[in-house]
């Protein structure tokens, strides 16, 4: 309905819909019968951006501040996007693999687990410690994690609590990063139609 109301609307001006943010297990209903209907609608599908992790990433300094923690080390990359987060020492397989399940990780640990947070440290893709119930790391973790270039963050709260507090950040996270916009430039390029986007664009300006 909304994509109908829109052709009536601007009639040739709408060049095409675009689908953005699109979860994988979705990729046949848009083939299927979204596509029947966008085509009904009198218009075309220019291109399905998928659903991706850095677009909706904040900022560590961000994750801080929203916690109410403080950086024990690593302040100056605040502005680190942490595409993900991962919990420490509350699963059965917590050692490198597991931390390297994922990409750009920010590790949830209490702050009194050395062995935890040595592990999430040797890990290439880990990009910083969020240390919980307040409790700063042993010496050899902050040399370690210094060595690394991976940050330390204390917060208050235990690592359960923590972890469902951050539910709470992505409605405040926003698309003020350099390497989100160098991302969606990848996506547009590899997903979207942008002849007909250029092409509808030279047309010149009706009512």
């Amino acid at each position: 309905e909304g994509i109908s109301g829109a052709a009536r609307k601007y009639g040739s001006r709408l060049a095409g819909v675009i689908i953005n943010a699109l979860p994988r297990y979705r990729g046949e209903d848009v083939e299927g019968t979204f596509a029947a209907d966008i085509e009904t609608a009198g218009t075309k599908l220019l291109g399905t951006i998928p659903d991706d992790r850095r677009m909706v990433a904040p900022k560590l300094g961000q994750v801080a501040e929203f916690l109410g923690g403080r950086f024990l080390s690593g302040e100056d990359q605040s502005d680190r996007l942490i595409e993900n987060f991962l919990i420490g020492g509350m699963v059965l397989d917590w050692g490198p693999f597991y931390f390297a399940s994922r990409q750009n990780t920010g590790v949830i640990v209490r702050g009194d687990r050395p062995d935890v947070q040595l592990a999430a440290i040797q890990t290439d893709t880990t990009r910083a410690l969020i240390l919980t119930k307040g409790v700063p790391p042993v010496e050899y973790v902050m040399y370690e994690a210094a060595q690394a270039g991976v940050p330390l963050v204390v917060v208050p709260g235990n690592t359960p609590d923590v972890a469902e507090q951050l539910e709470g950040l992505q409605p405040q996270v926003a698309f003020d990063h350099p390497d989100k916009l160098a991302r969606m430039v990848d996506l547009m390029s590899e997903h979207l139609d942008i002849s007909a986007i250029e092409d509808q664009l030279a047309q010149p300006a009706t009512r």
